[in-house]
This record gives structure tokens, sequence and C-alpha cells, in this order.
């Protein structure tokens, strides 16, 4: 694992942390295809928390440019189990 994705996972299991007192799995949506940059950065991520966390999958929703999957997040319920792992412009 290269630092990037160090400071990344480590960045993004801080967020995930309030989630670990919720019986739901944590899910990691990747609004990319399989295989890509952030899918690889997700599922190291998804690897590496898996063990505080408890389960923990990454869901791939690609389309629109990344927007499916950055709308699938802000549509999904406010209980802090549901990340999108997105570039700047799924954000913007």
């Amino acid at each position: 694992m290269d630092r990037r994705t160090a400071i990344a996972a480590i960045a993004a299991a801080s967020v995930a942390l309030p989630a670990h007192a919720q019986p739901k799995p944590l899910r990691f949506i990747v609004p990319y295809p399989p295989g890509g940059p952030l899918d690889i950065v997700a599922r190291a991520l998804a690897e590496q928390v898996q063990p505080t966390l408890g389960n923990v999958y990454v869901d791939n929703r690609p389309g629109a440019g990344g927007n499916l999957g950055a709308d699938l997040c802000a549509k999904a319920p406010p209980d802090g189990s549901t990340i999108v792992m997105g570039a700047v412009a799924t954000h913007a």
C-alpha cells in the first residue's frame, strides 16, 4: 500500500467510525466501474477497516460521469452507513 492509499484509508476510516455502533454493514459506493483507481482504493480500504467496523462492502455504480453513484449516496438514509468514494466531479 503506497502512502496516498494509506492516507485515504485513514481519512475515510475516521469518517466511518460513527457507523461502528450500528448493526448495518458499511457501504462504500464507488461511482465508477470496477477495476479503476477509486475501486482499488475502496477495496483496499474495506479490507483494512473490516476487522474494526465489521461487514464492509463496495458497491460500484458507474454511469453519468459518476453522478448516479453520488446521487445514490445523497438519497441514502442519514445513518452513517453509506460513504461515496468519488472524485472532484462527483462532489461538485
